[in-house]
């Protein structure tokens, strides 16, 4: 199975083309943070037109850290293979899935550290899969991972156990272990990947979690 799925935070289209150009053939999805500095502190590259040049086979997820991304997620959708919002970044949450669900894009939905997974229950059904965040600060790499995310997986897949999980923020092989025991499927992997020496080797050892 493939878990990991490298981070991209880029200051500038330049870096985002870059890093997409070194993951084309090493794995079958990468995740580019979106943050506009007001949701998340970091202000990243933002235009989903510039992907008009990307070429190559890898799928793109766009991490929209913004508030109201109802003003901008079509254009995303147009532009990546699946889009992931934040629960507490709208007020136009349910619109925002009933949009993805009349033009087939797939969609999941993350919970900050001090959300309870509770608060997704209303709209599970609604959405592909759920990205628990597991940084406190987000926008940055080489956050520290929060352990107390481990009790969050465990209680949101046994409640849902056929919602997939991926898990963010601080993931490192042995992090890596002890989400995927405690239900999550997919690892958005940022220092732990791009700071690898051997990245071919990292990316086999995390699939084997």
């Amino acid at each position: 199975m493939n878990r990991i799925i490298p981070s991209i935070i880029a200051d500038n289209f330049s870096e985002v083309k870059d890093k997409i150009d070194q993951l084309e053939g090493l794995v079958p999805m990468a995740q580019i943070d979106i943050a506009d500095g007001v949701f998340a502190p970091n202000i990243t590259w933002q235009n989903p037109q510039d992907l008009d040049e990307v070429r190559g086979q890898i799928k793109l997820e766009a991490h929209l850290m913004i508030v109201n991304p109802e003003i901008v997620v079509r254009q995303w959708f147009d532009k990546v293979d699946s889009v992931v919002i934040h629960l507490e970044s709208s007020n136009q949450i349910e619109t925002i899935l009933d949009l993805a669900k009349s033009i087939k894009a797939r969609i999941g939905l993350a919970l900050n550290m001090d959300t309870p997974v509770e608060d997704l229950y209303p709209v599970a059904r609604a959405v592909d899969f759920v990205q628990l965040m597991t940084i406190d600060k987000l926008g940055f790499y080489g956050q520290p991972f929060a352990l107390s995310a481990v009790e969050k997986i465990k209680i949101l897949h046994r409640h849902l156990p056929n919602l997939p999980i991926q898990v963010d923020g601080g993931i490192d092989l042995d992090i890596g272990r002890q989400v995927v025991e405690a239900g999550a499927q997919k690892l958005i992997v940022g220092s732990a990947f791009w700071q690898a020496d051997d990245k071919e080797k990292i990316i086999k050892e995390f699939n084997q979690l």
